[in-house]
Order: structure tokens, then C-alpha cells, then sequence
């Protein structure tokens, strides 16, 4: 700047040396000094002046506190990012009985309760045929035919209401000696399960 100044002041001594009376050059000369002065500092209110021959300034950024986050972008002939699942697998260990461990209580199922048994046994004399004659003092086999659901324990046989034979295994049977008297005369079968029912049959035959 005082180089600058210096050089001024020559040129004005040279134009008083030669007298030349330019009173407008020498005011844009003063004007020059007056703003060369006056430079001002900020960087945004600062003009830049460029000569021939003159280098531009070079202006240096202030860098900010940015973040960039990067999202994911999928351009043309790229592959898109493979997602791989995250499986989880649990296991349950089984209960296991070790030395002086208790085993676990199970808890007892009950048994179903069974149906009682309502069906009385079916059962039919098959001999001697019902309304037949007898013959007195003569030996006759009353035959009957038992069947049951669970099954027959034993067939009674009566006449005239009187138990005359018991028989357990089939073919159920009794040995009947027709009396000596004349007359009509009831024969009954009578058939039992486990259950305590009662099937019976009844049949009449006639003593001559």
C-alpha cells in the first residue's frame, strides 16, 4: 500500500513539473487513493478487483456439521439385497428321573362304568310239545332251549309250580315221572343269567 502511494504522489509531482492544470485527473486520482483506503474486510461485502495479468483469490468453504445417512438404492442392473430370516427353535426337555429325584404322579384315568345287564334270558320247552298227552307212571324229558346276551347260568324246571330239576349245561334238560294220577299238569322253565334275570317258559300236557 505505501508503494502504491508512493507512486501516486511521483505522477502528481510530474504533472506540476510540466504545469499541466488537469484539475479532473488530479480529482479521480484523489478519488483512487480515498477508496484504495478504504478496502473493506468482510469477506461478503468485498470486491474484487482483477487486472490483467492477476490471479482470482482463492476462497476456502467453512465445512458444516452434516450427516449423511445413506439409504439403500437398488440402480439399473443391480441386485437387490437378499433378506435371509431369522428361524427359532425351541426345545422342551423332557422330564427325566435321576438318583433320588421323585418321579412325577400320574394322574389314574378311571375305568368307564359298565352297563348293568337288563336283558332276562329267552328260553322254550322244544319237548314234550305244549297240549301233548302223557302216560301215567311213564318217564318224560322235558327239554328246553336257554340263550342270553351274557349268558345262561342255569335252567330250572317246575311242575305245577313244584322245582323238580336244576340243570347248568345245555342242552337243559330233566327227567320227569308223570304221577299216577289223571289230570292236567304245567310245566315251567325257568331260565337265570349272572345278572339275576329271569326268562321263562310254560307249557300244559295232559296224564291219561
Amino acid at each position: 500500500m505505501i508503494k502504491e502511494n508512493s507512486k501516486i504522489m511521483l505522477h502528481i509531482k510530474m504533472l506540476l513539473q510540466y504545469k499541466l492544470y488537469l484539475i479532473p485527473a488530479l480529482v479521480v486520482i484523489i478519488l483512487i487513493i480515498v477508496g484504495s483506503k478504504s478496502t473493506p474486510t468482510s469477506a461478503h461485502a468485498e470486491t474484487a478487483y482483477l487486472g490483467v495479468g492477476s490471479t482470482a483469490p482463492n476462497f476456502t468453504p467453512t465445512p458444516t456439521d452434516v450427516t449423511l445417512t445413506p439409504s439403500p438404492t437398488v440402480g439399473v442392473g443391480s441386485t437387490a439385497p437378499t433378506l435371509t430370516p431369522t428361524i427359532t427353535i425351541t426345545f422342551t426337555p423332557s422330564p427325566t428321573v435321576g438318583v433320588g429325584s421323585t418321579a412325577p404322579t400320574s394322574t389314574p384315568i378311571p375305568s368307564p362304568t359298565p352297563t348293568p345287564d337288563t336283558e332276562a334270558p329267552a328260553v322254550i320247552i322244544t319237548s314234550p310239545p305244549n297240549g301233548s298227552i302223557v302216560l301215567r307212571r311213564s318217564t318224560v324229558v322235558i327239554v328246553a332251549d336257554a340263550h342270553d346276551n351274557v349268558g345262561v347260568t342255569f335252567v330250572q324246571f317246575l311242575v305245577n309250580n313244584v322245582l323238580t330239576c336244576t340243570d347248568t349245561t345245555a342242552p337243559y334238560q330233566c327227567s320227569w315221572v308223570v304221577p299216577n294220577r289223571k289230570g292236567l299238569y304245567t310245566l315251567t322253565a325257568r331260565a337265570f343269567d349272572k345278572a339275576g334275570n329271569v326268562g321263562q317258559d310254560v307249557i300244559q300236557v295232559t296224564a291219561k
